[in-house]
């Protein structure tokens, strides 16, 4: 019988697996190679958590190669997951404006210091 961790543990991977292979298939519905992928790498995801399933509640030694074969698959599943955002990090582009207000980090102005001590005991935003 499978424990509430090892219960929220597969649930939480079936979830994620599942998730991500929705989010593919609406992301490209005309594309023949990547719904197989697709299909591959959902029906990999979850013999992986059936995987875990198996390597929590059987302590035998085939059982146990298989289950830690399943974990391995499971671990590449997430790396492969992951790795597939690349192209939706590729259209976030970040800038930042930096503006130092002393000669150093350590050399900060008195009146900065001050009027952030204000701020908070004054309780003004």
């Amino acid at each position: 019988m499978l424990s509430s961790l090892q219960l929220t543990e597969v649930s939480g991977g079936i979830a994620t697996v599942y998730v991500r292979y929705k989010q593919v298939y609406a992301l490209s519905p005309g594309e023949l190679k990547i719904a197989r992928l697709n299909k591959a790498g959902f029906t990999l995801g979850m013999i992986s958590c059936f995987g875990l399933c198996i390597i929590a509640n059987f302590q035998g030694y085939i059982v146990h190669i298989i289950s830690t074969i399943s974990e391995w698959s499971l671990a590449f599943s997430f790396l492969s997951f992951f790795l597939t955002y690349i192209r939706d990090f590729q259209k976030i582009s970040l800038r930042a404006d930096v503006s130092l207000s002393g000669h150093n980090v350590c050399n900060t102005p008195n009146s900065f210091v001050a009027d952030e001590h204000t701020l908070l005991i004054g309780g003004r935003l």
